[in-house]
């Protein structure tokens, strides 16, 4: 499993937290497929080397959270371990396309998306910024105020480190997140 560390000194000279995020291993049927909130199923062997993972790290006194889509919620139930389930984490939404072949995704749609990645959704669905959002919701929760391991998405994570880094989104798509990757954020 990859792991990476960034540490973020917030502004406000909070209580230091800690956010452990951790994307879902492979999806299967995942080859060519624009699947952003399509419910795809994973191996059983990579739900478990990936829980084995996460269980190898010191996580006393976290808050467990998944995304509800199986790919990451298999992966919290086999931590063994009590978590909650939060619509937030959700991956981006690609609405029309969700599901289809990139191949099948229109040019003229890819083009757009590519000339204005923060603002542009696709038909029914969601831009960047929609997700930044929401995920910037889940994070400032007043439940969440607490060493958190999140359990999601590639979407997810860029947001989660474009609100703490101040990152913006062109250069974190740059920045490869491998399935099954851990990461965290100290501030």
């Amino acid at each position: 499993m990859h792991r990476d560390s960034i540490l973020f000194i917030d502004d406000f000279k909070m209580t230091k937290r800690k956010i452990t995020y951790v994307r879902h291993p492979r999806p299967i049927g995942h080859k060519n497929l624009c699947y952003g909130q399509t419910d795809l199923d994973i191996l059983h062997s990579d739900e478990l080397a990936l829980a084995q993972a996460i269980l190898s790290l010191p996580l006393e006194n976290f808050q467990i959270f998944s995304s509800p889509l199986r790919r990451c919620q298999k992966v919290a139930k086999s931590l063994n371990k009590p978590f909650s389930v939060d619509p937030l984490l959700k991956e981006i939404n690609f609405g029309v396309y969700e599901g289809v072949a990139w191949d099948n995704v229109p040019k003229k749609q890819l083009d757009l998306w590519n000339a204005d990645i923060e603002n542009f959704h696709f038909p029914q669905g969601e831009s960047y910024l929609d997700l930044k959002k929401r995920v910037g919701k889940f994070l400032f929760n007043t439940k969440t105020l607490q060493n958190t391991l999140i359990i999601g998405h590639a979407g997810v994570i860029r947001a989660i480190l474009d609100i703490f880094q101040k990152t913006p989104i062109q250069e974190l798509l740059k920045r490869e997140i491998p399935y099954g990757h851990i990461g965290e954020i100290i501030f």
